[in-house]
Order: C-alpha cells, then structure tokens, then sequence
C-alpha cells in the first residue's frame, strides 16, 4: 500500500515535469517566486551561477541538510528532485538573460 502511494506520487512529479518541458518560454522570474523558501532557493542558485557557473556539485550546495535529515526517503527523492528541477529553471533563465545582454 504504500509503495503504492509513493509511485503513484513519483509518476505525479514525472508528469508534471514533462508537462513543463512541453513549454516554449519560461514564466517571468516574479511568477515564479511563490514563497520565502522559493527566493532563498532563486537567489542561492543565481548568485552560484554568477560566482562559479561551472560548479562541480551544485545539489550538494542546495541542499538545506536540516530539512533534508528529516525526511523519509521518498519525501527526499522528491525534495531532490524539485531542486534538480528548480536549478535548471534558474539556469536556463540566467542563461537567457545572459544571451539577451550580449551584443
């Protein structure tokens, strides 16, 4: 039963991620700053891009390890992956606002 509700949880996430790609241009920035967590989140992966783009092990730096320690395991598959998500959110729009100043 509950390897049961854990998959059908993990294909929900699945789903919802290749909706996403589907998408031909990225929400604005502002749009997708929901709460205080989600701008600690931007801001962190922005200012590691800015600093060191071609960081080694950017997850492990996302990571919040107190929030993380207290998770099952499937709620930190979960957590990884909206970080894994959310990084190459970020990234692609650095990268876009990267290009658009670029002469």
């Amino acid at each position: 039963m509950k390897n049961e509700k854990s998959l059908k949880l993990l294909a929900k996430i699945a789903k919802k991620r290749l909706k996403n790609q589907n998408e031909t241009a990225l929400p604005s920035r502002k749009e997708a700053l929901e709460s205080d967590e989600e701008k600690k989140i931007a801001d962190k992966i922005l200012n590691m891009l800015k600093s060191n783009y071609d960081t080694p092990a950017p997850l492990m730096e996302l990571i919040d390890q107190k929030k993380f320690n207290h998770l099952s395991p499937l709620e930190r598959e979960i957590y990884i992956f909206e970080l894994i998500e959310k990084y190459h959110y970020y990234k692609d729009w650095y990268d876009n606002k990267k290009d658009s100043l670029v002469i």
